[in-house]
């Protein structure tokens, strides 16, 4: 790559420093918009909407409240009105939320994807939940397959099973999260433990 006269050449195997800048003014910017509050987890509710799924995101809203420590983000409850286009919408709080539950049917929809991605990339906390028999649809088998590396995945045959599912996941890393922080404060204080 050559510089032009006055300007250096960035150089390779990472970003430049004002690409680092314009990256971190818009991890800041989309952290004003999409601010986190600091009295509740908020847990973006991901599926392809206005499907055989609408009742998984009506539990799972209602599971997630049921944490006084969490609080739910689902479109049909929480988009604001107005002027938004709703996948900029959408992928943004997904990526500013704390925790996604993505409930997966028959297919996966672009716009679900791209706010799966979106949290991902940004080390948001995942659950995947995967209605059985899974789908034959060999993009979403792939995803799957992919994303078990990364994410707590758990099929589900029933609504019942999808309530005692989710509230166990959320439930469990609650617990794993207070007992990391014990750990480290226990490092700090005790220097490293030996092996």
């Amino acid at each position: 790559m050559q510089a032009r006269a006055g300007v250096a050449a960035p150089v390779r195997g990472g970003p430049g420093p004002a690409r680092r800048s314009t990256q971190a003014q818009a991890t800041l910017e989309r952290e004003v918009i999409y601010g986190r509050s600091q009295e509740h987890l908020r847990v973006f509710v991901s599926s392809r909407m206005g499907t055989t799924l609408d009742d998984e995101r009506r539990v799972a809203v209602s599971t997630i409240n049921t944490f006084s420590h969490r609080r739910a983000w689902s479109w049909e409850d929480d988009a604001p009105a107005g002027a938004y286009h709703s996948e900029a919408e959408c992928v943004g709080i997904a990526r500013a939320s704390d925790e996604l539950v993505l409930i997966l049917g028959e297919d996966l929809s672009p716009v679900t994807r791209a706010e799966y991605e979106a949290a991902r990339d940004n080390g948001v906390q995942r659950y995947i939940l995967i209605r059985e028999p899974v789908t034959d649809d060999e993009a979403v088998r792939e995803f799957i397959t992919q994303e078990r590396r990364h994410a707590v995945t758990r099929g589900y045959r029933n609504i019942e099973e999808f309530n005692s599912l989710l509230f166990k996941a959320l439930n469990d890393a609650t617990v794993r999260a207070s007992r990391e922080q014990m750990l480290r404060r226990r490092s700090v204080q005790l220097g490293p433990v030996e092996r």
